[in-house]
């Protein structure tokens, strides 16, 4: 009976050693498990970091872009307001023409007048074409810049969702990590139970 309860006794040693070793390999599993979960914590900050400093180009972009609209609007106002100004001076030409057709014959002093506010008036003329050119390229780079803006915010959109997917698999991982976990200190439970018992069994031979 003895030598039966040694073999017994020998062979549940063999099994607990090799119970052992598979506790250790498990946490040495545990541990890179670990190792790569800090890394891609590191990797997912530095994310957030880039995002964030982004996200301030962006919003600074945005208000130099509202700042251009403003500078923008009030210079059609007052391309308006000349452009109305300068319909109403062409009413009273029309008119100051008809007058000197009638006083032609008697003033010609007011034909060299009229001759040199027509000239002055080509002048303006002349000075807002350039400016609406000037205005028509603003609008084209207006446009570039907020192409870029969608481009941009397109891109953020695609990292966001990587993120969050990443986040996902992330906590499943810790999910399943908790559960190796309980399910390690339940095999440490049972396996001090059978030095217990063991030790009781030495008692006893």
């Amino acid at each position: 009976m003895l030598q039966k309860q040694r073999v017994m006794l020998q062979k549940q040693r063999v099994m607990l050693k090799k119970q052992c070793a598979m506790l250790k390999k498990q946490r040495m599993m545990l541990k890179k498990q670990r190792a790569l979960l800090k890394k891609q914590c590191v990797m997912l900050q530095k994310q957030r970091v880039m995002l964030q400093k982004q996200r301030v180009m962006l919003k600074k972009q945005r208000v130099m872009l509202q700042k251009q609209r403003v500078m923008l609007q009030n210079q059609r106002m007052m391309l308006k307001k000349q452009c109305v100004l300068l319909q109403k001076q062409h009413m009273m030409l029309q008119k100051q023409r008809v007058m000197l057709q009638k006083q032609c014959v008697m003033l010609p002093n007011q034909r060299a007048m009229l001759q040199n506010q027509r000239v002055m008036l080509q002048k303006q003329c002349a000075i807002l074409k350039k400016q609406y050119i000037m205005l028509q390229k603003q609008r084209v780079m207006l446009k570039k810049q907020c192409a870029m803006l969608k481009k941009q915010r397109m891109m953020l959109k695609k990292q966001r969702a990587l993120l969050k997917k990443q986040c996902v698999m992330l906590q499943k991982q810790y999910i399943m990590l908790k559960k190796q976990r309980m399910m390690l200190k339940k095999q440490r439970a049972l396996l001090k139970k059978q030095c217990v018992m063991l030790q009781k069994q030495r008692v006893m031979l």
